[in-house]
């Protein structure tokens, strides 16, 4: 029986499924040995190995390390620094996260989100990007249970499925469950406003 020997840095849970990844494919060969001429299962090995691996980078992410690398939160991570944020979302508690895409803020009106940034209305700012956060590590699955949203901001946000789409205040969640070690993170293609505080 020809033997085959691969040197593999991973866990014993990573080993095991990588096994019945390769099973599979040599039992698709029709053969139960392992073949030693045949590259095809080294390579799904590698394949194998890199996804997980790159799956666990992210999962070992915080929620703002997770939003810089999906490389679509540009502007809404620089509104979570300016709002002063920043190391709520590196901490150790459990939030969720409805994240406006770049395109999201972009289809904001001419002047408002250069007007934001500006320090004079940072408690806005701030009260926007809270708006978009909620306590705790909720999925999809978890979204579609509610009729509204509690805010970080205080206010409740509405939540609501319309031919399958969830839509969460005027915004629907177009890249749902992107994992944090810290939270959960939900892509949405427009900002929330929040509803101005009565000046009475």
């Amino acid at each position: 029986m020809a033997t085959v020997q691969y040197r593999i840095g991973c866990s014993a849970a990573q080993f095991l499924f990588l096994l019945s990844a390769l099973s599979c494919t040599w039992h698709t060969a029709g053969t139960r040995h392992l073949p030693s001429r045949r590259p095809a299962g080294r390579a799904v090995l590698q394949v194998k190995l890199m996804e997980m691996r790159q799956k666990e980078g992210i999962v070992q992410q915080n929620l703002l390390g997770a939003l810089k690398s999906s490389r679509m939160f540009g502007t809404f991570v620089n509104a979570i620094d300016v709002a002063g944020l920043s190391a709520s979302l590196r901490g150790h508690e459990q939030y969720t996260l409805f994240a406006p895409t770049d395109e999201a803020f972009f289809a904001l009106p001419v002047g408002t989100l250069d007007r934001l940034l500006r320090p004079e209305h940072k408690d806005e700012l701030t009260s926007l990007v809270n708006y978009h956060l909620v306590r705790g590590r909720k999925t999809v699955a978890d979204v579609r249970k509610w009729h509204s949203a509690r805010t970080m901001q205080g206010q409740e946000a509405p939540v609501q499925t319309n031919d399958g789409q969830l839509t969460i205040g005027r915004a629907r969640i177009t890249q749902p469950d992107i994992v944090a070690n810290n939270g959960m993170i939900h892509g949405i293609d427009k900002v929330n406003v929040p509803i101005p505080p009565n000046p009475n």
